[in-house]
């Protein structure tokens, strides 16, 4: 089951979008909970780095707006692989 959520807010304007994705990702939907003992966790039992597997896919537009969805089914193809 995929769930879509529309989220909109203001940003204190000190902040941009980009200190928004900072705050959220990785989303907690992948990484778990609590986020930073669970980040401690993936960290000690991975050997290799996600990359973009839960990360962002999406845009930052000049007007400060942005949309932006998880990147889950991903894959990085190099030359004929």
């Amino acid at each position: 089951m995929h769930i879509v959520s529309h989220v909109e807010g203001k940003l204190k304007n000190d902040l941009t979008a980009f200190d928004l994705v900072r705050a959220a990702f990785p989303a907690g939907t992948v990484s778990g909970a609590p986020k930073v003992r669970a980040l401690e966790i993936i960290s000690d039992l991975e050997p290799d780095a996600r990359n973009i597997y839960a990360g962002m896919i999406g845009y930052f537009g000049f007007d400060g707006n942005m949309d932006t969805c998880l990147a889950l089914r991903t894959m990085i193809a190099r030359g004929n692989t």
